[in-house]
């Protein structure tokens, strides 16, 4: 039987796996270089390095504002522009007021622009499976991906306090073998393979300031 997979398509969840990307990608000496070139641009985002992203994102959930909204009260935002709007007047008068306006503001101090990678389509249960698989990895100090990572994956996501399931390349269950020993297959494990290096893909391109770059992950 099928464990429940999770559904990531909010904002909030995929800002989440960037977070958690992020991290992984300053564990990574390879990619000092690139950090080097984005210290501007994720300094707003201040030190992650022992933060759980709740207790971050209150503080910066202000950096990721993606739309227009109605607001009922004046937040401190820097990167929003707080605007009264006569509703009284034509929508052509407005939008050629604010465009004037934006223009002005933007050009005195234009905020780091926080997005998604555009022009691709984002597959977030696919990312979350890769970010927590490879979290795993790097915490074992990079083992070699064969029947004993991929068990202690397994175990590792079962045994999380309140989610259980696991990703459904590796919920078919290993073979056992003469010896009594258990062994997945060969295609598991390339795929866990796959797994890893489209997560150091990821970490490369979130090291450039783009989440999740035009990695495939299919």
């Amino acid at each position: 039987m099928r464990i429940k997979q999770p559904l990531i398509k909010s904002n909030y969840q995929l800002i989440r796996i960037w977070f958690e990307f992020y991290k992984l990608a300053l564990r990574d000496s390879r990619l000092n270089n690139n950090f080097k070139k984005t210290k501007k641009y994720y300094e707003p985002w201040g030190n992650v390095t022992n933060l759980k992203f709740d207790e971050w994102y209150k503080s910066h959930e202000h950096l990721f504002i993606l739309k227009i909204t109605e607001i009922k009260k004046i937040p401190k935002n820097k990167n929003a522009l707080n605007v009264s709007i006569p509703l009284s007047q034509t929508i052509t008068e407005s939008l050629k007021q604010l465009k004037a306006l934006l223009k002005e503001k933007q050009s005195e101090n234009r905020p780091n622009s926080y997005e998604f990678t555009k022009g691709i389509k984002i597959k977030g249960k696919t990312l979350y499976e890769i970010q927590l698989i490879y979290t795993i990895w790097v915490d074992l100090k990079k083992p070699p991906i064969n029947t004993k990572f991929i068990s202690e994956v397994v175990n590792r996501l079962k045994n999380r306090p309140r989610s259980k399931w696991v990703p459904y390349i590796i919920q078919i269950q290993p073979k056992k073998l003469r010896d009594g020993t258990f062994e997945y297959s060969d295609e598991q494990i390339r795929q866990m393979r796959r797994y890893i290096k489209k997560a150091e893909n990821i970490c490369y391109s979130v090291s450039l300031g783009q989440f999740p770059g035009r990695s495939t992950l299919n």
